[in-house]
């Protein structure tokens, strides 16, 4: 659930346009280390992929629309160099999705 409360907080964001001054880096590392963590369980429980569509579209929002919202380009930047450097991590993610659609 907490990641529908992140989704929401984002899309709020995007609507209001409104610039947090937060850490975003450390959110996009929790939600990482999260993921690799249930994705090294192995299970293919129904909740565990909903999880991963809703980090899905988290991060699509980020990519998305995070000129909106993010406080400043440096923090683009660096959503992007952790998706390039953490790419194991959606690679998974992309394989449990072609599973199961």
């Amino acid at each position: 659930k907490c990641y529908r409360v992140i989704h929401r907080v984002l899309c709020y964001q995007k609507k209001c346009r409104v610039r947090l001054n937060y850490p975003w880096s450390s959110l996009w590392n929790s939600i990482i280390v999260a993921v690799r963590w249930s994705n090294s369980l192995g299970t293919d429980d129904p909740e565990m992929i909903s999880n991963y569509i809703q980090v899905g579209r988290i991060f699509n929002m980020f990519v998305m629309y995070g000129d909106t919202f993010l406080p400043n380009p440096g923090s683009y930047d660096q959503l992007y160099y952790e998706l390039l450097r953490q790419h194991s991590v959606f690679d998974s993610l992309n394989e449990t999705a072609l599973r199961f659609s």
